[in-house]
């Protein structure tokens, strides 16, 4: 059986690690339609070739205003990679004359010092996705890889090797005259398929298995909101996440298991913790509560 020791180890021998991360609240929509998702896309997988050798991609997540990285290698070359992807990503919005997307969009680069750590993020980062979109599980969101973990027998449609597309199609796809892609690179769903330059295997050896995978990407909301926090977050949870966040509060500051039984003053002071660590919504905190709307909104307007 594999130890801690072990995991240690090899964490030790590909440090360091980073998170990358763009500030969603001081960017626009970035990515409103599927072609725009799928152009960024194709980038990731363009700046990954770029830096071959020097930046490895564990995972990462496409978001509607911001994105998400986990990676290897030295700050001076993940920070060139960034530089490299806002370069190219500021030609793309400016041939489109919608450069005002990109308002505030810089990078912040934090450094994963321990396994547990490393853990943390890479779940957060694969359930991106699922926390804002009600359509989608941490399991079928399409723009990142975390659908690939602990499923290699994923299903590719239409799969089309790089080798089989022309120069000049790739150079309209890419928006670049670069052209020396990997042979392992295949398109699938209109862009080169993560699996082709993220890291995936050697991301799930830092869990034992798939079950210890899943236990961090379901069961972490205390772990996922100390992340949102440091980062600057607006983190959504679901309703049963916010419901077993209210729980173990309660249970904690209270020694009360039922939320039914807290008295009035014990909901506000939970109503607060769940606003303020969990951004919970008002609409979330009355039906987890029991507290009345009309109270919730009182407590925390809601700007206009």
């Amino acid at each position: 059986m594999v130890g801690e020791k072990d995991f240690s180890k090899l964490f030790a021998a590909n440090a360091p690690y980073w998170h990358l991360c763009t500030p969603g609240q001081l960017s626009g929509i970035l990515f409103s339609s599927k072609e725009d998702y799928v152009y960024a896309m194709n980038l990731i997988a363009l700046c990954a070739a770029l830096y071959w050798g020097r930046v490895k991609i564990y995972t990462f997540q496409v978001m509607s205003n911001h994105l998400h990285f986990v990676l290897s290698g030295s700050k001076e070359d993940v920070l060139e990679f960034f530089e490299e992807f806002r370069k190219r990503i500021h030609r793309f919005f400016a041939a489109r004359k919608e450069l005002h997307k990109l308002r505030g969009f810089k990078c912040n680069l934090f450094e994963i010092i321990d396994l547990n750590y490393l853990r943390n993020v890479i779940a957060y980062v694969n359930r991106n996705g699922f926390v804002v979109n009600r359509h989608v599980t941490p399991l079928s969101y399409m723009w990142g890889p975390n659908r690939f973990f602990f499923f290699p027998d994923s299903d590719f449609d239409a799969v089309v090797p790089i080798a089989k597309v022309s120069q000049k199609e790739r150079q309209r796809i890419f928006r670049t005259h670069y052209n020396d892609f990997p042979d392992s690179y295949f398109f699938t769903n209109g862009y080169i398929s993560p699996v082709c330059y993220c890291h995936i295997s050697e991301c799930e050896a830092f869990f034992h298995d798939a079950h210890q995978y899943f236990h961090y990407l379901s069961r972490r909301v205390e772990s996922f909101s100390e992340i949102a926090n440091q980062l600057g977050d607006k983190i959504v949870y679901t309703d049963d996440e916010v419901f077993s966040a209210a729980i173990a509060l309660s249970a904690k500051n209270y020694d009360i298991k039922k939320l039914s039984a807290l008295s009035a003053d014990k909901r506000t002071e939970l109503a607060r913790s769940l606003h303020f660590s969990y951004n919970a919504s008002n609409k979330q905190i009355s039906r987890v509560l029991g507290l009345d709307k009309a109270f919730v909104d009182a407590m925390f307007p809601v700007a206009k």
